[in-house]
């Protein structure tokens, strides 16, 4: 379906450019739609089974966009072992400070959730200009959404607990595209969308310039004078944002390392390579980045290439150490990689089309068949990925088919209070200025304390030990229960003097003051899912819980 200007009427040409646009638009509406309704009705149903990837995280991201949202400062208690700063865990995220203001509309962790599919969402708006500019018709708008769309990476990026690298898709996919146009406004743009996900996408966002190479009018020929100044604009402005960032908002002592900027150092020092991620990996996950859509990436390698060394650093990260290489997992580092991968995707399909469109006579036709083929082969695929991921596929938000116990003892709970939750419950209190798990940040936070810094408590009966401590606070009241949980409160700014967690623990622990050792008195428990015999029977949550 490439532009036929050079062998078609212009009368033609003309119509077909028009049915190029109407088709288009009307495909990316329906994508679209069915691509949102399928992320949200999956994410919704995982957050109301507390099932998300890891509750911690999101919580702990929540929580920091609340306050941030309603004290204009990054603070939260809900986790421990970070900096609690706007660069928490030694990151510097823009995208935090500028969802805070959507979120504040509906604070809570499922609208969350949407405002991050929403942004990954919006990439579709580029992925088609982008279409559109390396097929050379209206119908690359539909070719390079729907290939944006279609990516498996993609929707699971964005299904991830909020993370602000999972936004590293769409910006960069935006600045491949501003880079390409004439506009000096629009490059600047690019540069600075492209700074916006974490520290880990400035040096990428320049990679970018280097990689959209404008063309003049009459091609082959590269417009030299556009491509410096592009490089040179966009080092501009991230060596400024660079230096921004560095004097006002210096990394805190100890951050929590890079594990890719690890494998860079290490192999600076000359370390072997390992290649640890091909030989423990989850069956499926790099071979998810190549895809049946992905092949045309090999006309657009300039476009791949960092894609491919940010996998080949991937593959390098040992076991445990920062990555996880399971999609039901984190595996929000894949961001960056999964970006240029896709817009490498749209560039050779671009190529591809256009290429078999200059056969003599039965070109069109060709390009034609050749595009509903691999729309054929990527549904098939996409269906079976659906399946295994278990996403709830849906044209509309679909409300969960199970909610879990905590979400309903966490709606009684005053505006006021200061509740503590099991760190599986993290998501139920991070839309409050103070909270704190029990078995997590309470007890690394408030040692000598014990339960005295909250007000109410939402128990697990399976921690019987907390249960017991909770009820001997002075004027506790069970206010409700549902399932195996329980909603304890007692009297305000009362001390805990119970004697419960020290009979339970290590002898000489003092009354009031939670054992060091508390993991042995706060056991991790495995999530509870009601009727259901595992996590992932629940529609949405992911495979293998």
């Amino acid at each position: 379906m490439a532009a036929p200007a050079d062998q078609a009427p212009t009368g033609a040409r003309r119509i077909l450019e028009a049915a190029g646009l109407w088709v288009s638009v009307a495909v990316l509406v329906l994508a679209g739609v069915l691509w949102w309704g399928t992320a949200t009705s999956t994410t919704d149903a995982r957050i109301a089974a507390l099932q998300p990837i890891e509750a911690p995280a999101m919580a702990v991201h929540e929580q920091l966009i609340y306050n941030f949202a309603h004290h204009g400062d990054f603070r939260q208690t809900v986790h421990w072992g970070y900096s609690d700063t706007w660069h928490w865990s030694g990151h510097r995220a823009p995208t935090l400070a500028l969802v805070s203001w959507p979120y504040s509309l509906d604070p809570s962790a499922s609208w969350l959730s949407h405002l991050q599919i929403l942004g990954v969402l919006l990439g579709l708006l580029p992925a088609a200009l982008l279409g559109r500019r390396h097929l050379r018709s209206a119908w690359g708008l539909g070719l390079g959404g729907v290939l944006y769309l279609a990516y498996p990476p993609v929707m699971a990026l964005a299904l991830q607990d909020y993370q602000d690298i999972v936004f590293a898709v769409p910006c960069l996919v935006f600045a491949l595209w501003a880079f390409g146009c004439r506009s000096a406004w629009l490059v600047a743009l690019g540069a600075l969308v492209g700074l916006l996900p974490r520290e880990e996408t400035v040096m990428l966002t320049v990679a970018c310039a280097f990689i959209a190479v404008p063309w003049q009018a009459q091609r082959p020929y590269v417009d030299l004078r556009r491509y410096v100044r592009n490089v040179l604009l966009v080092g501009l402005i991230a060596a400024a944002y660079t230096a921004w960032a560095t004097h006002y908002f210096p990394y805190p002592e100890g951050p929590h390392a890079n594990p890719l900027a690890a494998v860079v150092n290490g192999l600076l020092e000359g370390r072997d390579l390992h290649w640890p991620g091909l030989k423990t990996q989850t069956p499926g996950f790099y071979e998810l980045m190549f895809s049946p859509a992905a092949h045309p990436a090999a006309l657009a390698p300039l476009h791949a290439l960092p894609g491919l060394g940010l996998l080949a650093l991937h593959v390098q990260v040992p076991d445990m150490l920062g990555v996880d290489r399971d999609w039901g997992e984190h595996a929000h580092h894949m961001a960056p990689a999964a970006g240029f991968l896709v817009a490498a995707i749209i560039v050779g399909a671009g190529r591809t089309l256009r290429l078999i469109g200059r056969v003599p006579r039965i070109g069109h036709l060709a390009a034609g068949l050749t595009a509903l083929g691999v729309a054929a082969w990527t549904v098939r695929f996409d269906s079976d990925w659906a399946r295994h991921y278990n996403l709830v596929v849906s044209m509309s938000t679909e409300p969960p088919e199970w909610t879990h116990p905590l979400w309903e003892l966490a709606e009684l709970l005053p505006e006021d209070a200061v509740p503590g939750v099991p760190t599986l419950g993290a998501i139920t209190v991070s839309n409050r200025s103070t909270s704190y798990t029990y078995d997590g940040s309470l007890v690394a936070r408030h040692l000598d304390q014990g339960l005295g810094p909250l007000t109410h408590i939402l128990v697990d009966e399976r921690h019987p030990v907390v249960l017991a401590r909770a009820l001997a606070m002075p004027g506790a009241e069970v206010l409700a229960e549902a399932g195996p949980y329980q909603l304890v409160t007692w009297r305000r700014r009362a001390r805990d003097r119970s004697r419960a967690i020290a009979l339970a623990g290590p002898e000489g622990v003092p009354p009031g003051r939670w054992p060091e050792d508390q993991v042995h008195i706060i056991p991790r428990l495995q999530p509870y899912v009601g009727p259901f015999d595992r996590g992932s029977a629940i529609p949405g949550v992911p495979p293998y819980r």
